[in-house]
């Protein structure tokens, strides 16, 4: 293909995913109007509504915002373990290593500032999406390139229109996102003096355009192929367009097709250009974790396509791929590279509804309920203002109107004296003070929050058992909600271990607990997970389960771990409570809850245990 062939093909790729993006952006906007809606209730903002849902010429001076107060009681900091199941039990040691390398990324990455900001935005919009993406800019040592992933708030994410269900159901999807100009020509080298185009993706409404940001939108499609690719593009320019952006692409010199940059250290030649590698070649053997060796030779097979008899070691001297010091020589052996081919766009659902790619929203559900508080505290506090004392003076009676803590008024004889009464007048609030806390209550059980729930005194609730059925019963309304978080991690957690089978070519450190507390050390490997099936062609075993530990959750709260191990001992579930052992057993498992000074304890009684070994040995002797 020409070079200004593949030019026109790309210029009509631009030209027909720009109008698919106008045409899902002007579909969505009804919607980014109500996200900014959603953000201002949660803000408390004093607008109030009329019955017909427009907006009241007078706003509220005073705002109970229960909005944030019930979004902010379901809030869940906890971050869900990953649960990696094996479909076969010579994978299980697999499963093992994908989890271990799951668990160091969530260490590495600021997972609690993403959990915490995603939390809020997927109760008040109803969803948010996570994007995975690889990073090839990052150089560690003894590796290059890293997993990255962050939250974009569903306003910034526009959808093929009338899509529903899940992103892995549409043709495309698009990403508005701000950069800034000094990363648009380190990443494309292009240089723009364009103003910012949509600066509201920043914020809600009426956010001012920045001087060094420019709107750049970045597309997702499926290709003809069934891959994934890419389009990056800001107004009428394109930035990239990768037909199969997951695919491995090398800089090859235009002249005579060495791989390089810059200038080709074969021929001089400054020109070059990306092409997709389907395969790798093997120059030595790869050393698996189990111990398999997959050989960096072809395989030799015969007419059906069968494996041929290995040779003895006399005869290798006569294999053309090898030399008289069995050195590999010739044609490689090829791998082929791992693709993900999965949208790194992973949406987290509030709650599913029906026609909606969103969930349901919490902030729309009590909208109704929040305008109504908002015009009765504004009701409450015109009638408290208004009201006051009212002073009754005879008509030739004077009173000095100064801030002197004693005011003086002359009068002419006592009968005017009794003519001076002072009248306290204050409307009634009680109605709408009962109203209002009907409204509040009614908000609170549309959600499913109790008193018990938020930490407060609930009156129904007479004991401590009590108290934990009633936050059990709330905990229970908010399970949906905790299942589709599960869920979305879960489909990042695969997302991320199909990123690292596709781009981790080195060996990636991992640090793991073995079963006594102790730190173990090990290597994320992609080549342990490269098969070769009977006929001697090579695959990617990525055949696993992915889901989340439920019982993470309660390992994390130290204090209730403390308190279960501590009765477990009591109780003599670990054996004697007063056996130096059972102690060890008892300590060893603190230290792995993190308890303070549990391993000087623990090191202690083992070295106590060591003496009554060797004094009973004494005494046997």
């Amino acid at each position: 293909m020409t070079k200004n062939k593949k030019r026109t093909d790309r210029k009509k790729e631009f030209e027909y995913f720009k109008e698919k993006y106008l045409n899902s952006k002007n579909a969505f906007e009804a919607q980014r109007k109500l996200m900014d809606n959603r953000e201002l209730l949660y803000r408390g903002t004093k607008t109030l509504f009329s019955p017909s849902g427009e907006e009241a010429e007078k706003s509220a001076t005073h705002v109970r915002n229960i909005v944030f107060e019930n979004i902010e009681s379901e809030i869940d900091s906890s971050i869900p373990a990953p649960k990696v199941t094996a479909k076969r039990k010579e994978d299980e040691w697999l499963a093992e290593e994908i989890e271990d390398m799951l668990k160091n990324i969530l260490d590495v990455l600021p997972f609690e500032q993403l959990n915490d900001l995603q939390e809020r935005t997927a109760y008040i919009q109803g969803g948010s999406y996570f994007l995975c993406e690889w990073d090839d800019t990052v150089r560690k040592k003894g590796a290059s390139g890293e997993i990255a992933v962050s939250v974009e708030h569903p306003k910034q994410v526009i959808p093929q229109d009338g899509i529903y269900g899940s992103t892995d159901n549409m043709d495309y999807i698009f990403i508005e996102s701000a950069r800034t100009r000094g990363y648009l020509k380190k990443r494309y080298g292009f240089e723009t003096e364009d103003a910012e185009a949509i600066p509201d993706i920043r914020g809600v409404t009426d956010i001012s355009a920045a001087d060094d940001l420019v709107t750049v939108v970045t597309g997702f499609f499926k290709n003809g192929e069934g891959s994934i690719g890419r389009i990056v593009f800001t107004g009428d320019t394109l930035l990239e367009y990768l037909n199969d952006y997951q695919s491995r692409y090398v800089s090859r010199c235009v002249k005579c097709g060495e791989i390089g940059k810059d200038v080709c250290t074969l021929c001089g030649g400054e020109k070059f250009i990306l092409e997709k590698e389907d395969s790798e070649e093997l120059f030595e053997d790869i050393v698996c974790t189990d111990g398999r060796v997959i050989s960096c030779i072809p395989v030799e097979k015969d007419e059906d396509g069968y494996l041929l008899d290995d040779e003895p070691m006399e005869e290798m001297a006569e294999n053309p791929y090898v030399d008289p010091l069995f050195q590999p020589v010739g044609e490689m052996r090829r791998v082929p590279y791992y693709k993900p081919n999965v949208y790194p766009l992973i949406l987290r659902k509030n709650v599913s509804v029906f026609g909606q790619l969103l969930g349901e929203s919490d902030v729309d559900v009590i909208s109704d309920q929040q305008n109504t508080i908002k015009m009765l505290s504004t009701k409450i506090k015109e009638k408290l203002l208004k009201g006051g004392s009212v002073l009754t003076l005879p008509i030739d009676v004077d009173v000095e109107t100064t801030d002197e803590e004693f005011k003086i008024m002359r009068i002419e004889s006592p009968d005017k004296m009794n003519m001076m009464q002072v009248f306290n007048i204050q409307a009634d609030i009680s109605g709408d003070l009962t109203y209002m806390q009907h409204v509040y209550n009614e908000a609170r059980e549309i959600l499913g929050i109790t008193d018990s729930f938020q930490g407060r005194s609930d009156s129904t609730a007479t004991s401590g058992i009590a108290k934990e059925f009633a936050a059990a019963q709330s905990a229970g309304r908010l399970e949906s909600k905790r299942v589709m978080k599960n869920a979305a991690y879960a489909k990042l957690y695969e997302t991320i271990f199909k990123f690292m089978l596709a781009y981790a070519d080195e060996p990636r450190t991992l640090v793991s607990m073995d079963g006594k507390g102790n730190r173990v050390y090990g290597h994320f490997n992609r080549y342990d997970f490269l098969c070769e099936d009977e006929y001697g062609e090579l695959y990617w075993n990525d055949d696993f389960i992915f889901s989340c530990d439920d019982s993470s959750s309660l390992g994390k709260d130290r204090e209730k771990m403390w308190a279960e191990t501590r009765n477990n001992l009591a109780s003599g579930t670990f054996g004697d409570p007063t056996s130096v052992s059972t102690l060890v057993l008892f300590w060893n498992i603190m230290e792995r809850f993190h308890y303070p000074g549990a391993a000087e304890i623990k090191a202690q009684l083992m070295e106590q245990s060591e003496e009554q070994k060797l004094t009973s040995s004494e005494y046997g002797a």
